[in-house]
């Protein structure tokens, strides 16, 4: 059987959205227990620019109209024969509706994992967009889909209020260990630290900057580092800067796996007051 994995993105280890992450660990396992596995990246680059990995890597390009579908993937599905099973990764993806359809009429299985995507529109009010998007696009992928694997309680709990079915699998996934790497601890200031992608609402970003201000009016030594980057640092630079404490606050950006731990090492204290999270591996890596 051949396994065809497919997500926004090229599935780099060293990214920082999880499902990319969450991919490598998974298409990496399946590659050592000597299945026939690869992955399909949709991505605006298509340079391979990620580690060696034991499984094929192929890229298309991103198109601009979400729904878009590239045409070398069309082509590359028409060169699919045999026993095969594709799984999407990603919910709430435009771009998906329009493969789960291109599958479903070529009756190729698909499994798809909506990667925490649905519990902000079962709980939190409002959500009108996403909740219209769900109802016209969103369903259809679910209906279409062989089997809807869930990563954590709250996502499945919050699939079965918009959408009951009987072909939810919860699953977690699990993830390689750290190799523990040494360093001393240089800063005599205490530090409170982040490490994720920067966007501000789901991440919580906006709770961590006020909360900082607040503790260094107590501590004013203390710092606070975040790791990562996004296209609203610019905005938590200015948020940082609106409560006094810009010359506190470190923006480190995308570091390598070994600069990455460094730098969590010499936290006093991993902050991640997330809003909506399914399983933060950088809570992980901070323990």
């Amino acid at each position: 059987m051949e396994i065809i994995h497919v997500l926004l993105g090229k599935a780099n280890p060293l990214g920082l959205k999880g499902p990319n992450r969450l991919v490598h660990e998974l298409a990496t396992q399946q590659a050592l227990a000597k299945e026939n596995v690869s992955v399909w990246g949709i991505d605006p680059s298509t340079i391979h620019d990620y580690p060696w990995r034991p499984f094929e890597t192929l890229l298309f390009r991103k198109c601009i109209n979400p729904f878009g579908l590239d045409g070398k993937i069309r082509e590359a599905l028409e060169n699919i024969r045999g026993n095969a099973v594709f799984h999407l990764h990603g919910g709430l993806t435009p771009v998906f509706y329009t493969l789960a359809r291109a599958l479903h009429r070529r009756n190729i299985p698909f499994v798809f994992t909506p990667h925490d995507s649905y519990p902000a529109i079962a709980f939190q009010k409002g959500q009108w967009g996403r909740k219209i998007y769900f109802q016209v696009f969103e369903k259809k992928i679910l209906k279409h889909a062989r089997y809807i694997h869930c990563l954590n309680k709250v996502e499945k709990e919050a699939l079965e209020i918009i959408y009951p079915n009987k072909k939810t699998m919860l699953i977690p996934y699990g993830y390689e260990g750290f190799t523990k790497i040494k360093h001393d601890n240089y800063s005599r200031e205490f530090v409170i630290g982040f490490c994720g992608s920067l966007d501000i609402h789901p991440k919580g970003l906006d709770i961590l900057v006020k909360a900082f201000a607040l503790f260094n009016k107590h501590i004013p030594l203390s710092e606070l580092w975040i790791i990562g980057d996004g296209s609203e640092q610019s905005r938590l630079e200015e948020m940082a800067a609106e409560q006094g404490v810009a010359r506190h606050v470190s923006f480190w950006g995308n570091q390598s796996e070994e600069e990455k731990l460094g730098l969590l090492q010499q936290l006093q204290v991993f902050a991640h007051p997330s809003r909506n999270e399914g399983i933060p591996v950088a809570v992980l890596e901070a323990a």
